[in-house]
């Protein structure tokens, strides 16, 4: 009669990142970097993205010796729901700061 009532959830996605120059383009899976527990913790939560994407651009830069663009391919389910975008796939994330504002490359739901 006194049991704790949870609400429960799932999310689950795939992500990966797409690094380009005028010259040559790769693409990124976080496994290549992250640890298993890191990758899950990611996928979900875009300030996180947002971080790696940043990572990504500065190691790039520094290996290719030019200006990158990083923009990240980000599908999220919630609650076994279909798959939906979370990050806006054209926008380059290479270019931004940490906000306390709404990003504008988040999408609605």
């Amino acid at each position: 009669m006194f049991s704790w009532r949870m609400m429960l959830r799932d999310k689950r996605g795939q992500l990966h990142f797409v690094v380009k120059s005028e010259k040559q383009s790769a693409q990124v899976l976080p496994s290549t970097h992250l640890s298993v527990r890191q990758q899950r913790k990611i996928v979900g939560r875009p300030e996180l993205i947002r971080q790696y994407a940043v990572h990504l651009a500065n190691e790039y830069r520094q290996r290719w010796r030019t200006q990158v663009q990083v923009q990240a391919v980000c599908e999220v389910q919630l609650n076994f729901s279909g798959p939906r975008p979370l990050i806006d796939s054209e926008f380059d994330l290479a270019q931004t700061s940490s906000s306390l504002l709404t990003y504008s490359w988040i999408m609605q739901r």
